[in-house]
């Protein structure tokens, strides 16, 4: 007997998105927190040594790579197996506050190295 295969066992259907393990989410996160450092980094040096006019703004040296990274983790997380099962509300209530908590822990690591290199 001739068995036919059907084409979407094992493919997802389009209605729902694919997860990232926690691995790759894990992973994502770390490159998120090396990148927001590294665009701080460069923002406030152009500030603090290259004088950049865009870079007198506060709003551009310490709002922009936060709010670049708190949309970076928010998407990781949305992306994420965490709370798959989960009506859509109540994945933004927990992803959304633990992408701001994230997003500070990153903020707060990448002062670090500047203020040490030029000051505050």
């Amino acid at each position: 007997m001739h068995q036919t295969s059907n084409p979407s066992r094992g493919r997802q259907s389009n209605s729902t998105q694919r997860r990232l393990s926690w691995l790759v989410v894990a992973a994502g996160v770390c490159g998120v927190v090396v990148l927001h450092s590294a665009l701080f980094l460069i923002l406030y040096r152009a500030r603090v040594v290259s004088d950049w006019p865009v870079a007198r703004f506060d709003s551009v040296v310490f709002g922009l790579p936060f709010l670049l990274a708190y949309s970076a983790f928010a998407y990781l997380l949305s992306r994420s197996s965490l709370l798959s099962a989960s009506s859509p509300g109540r994945r933004v209530l927990f992803i959304l506050p633990l992408s701001l908590v994230v997003s500070f822990f990153s903020f707060w690591c990448s002062l670090l190295l500047p203020f040490n290199l030029y000051g505050t």
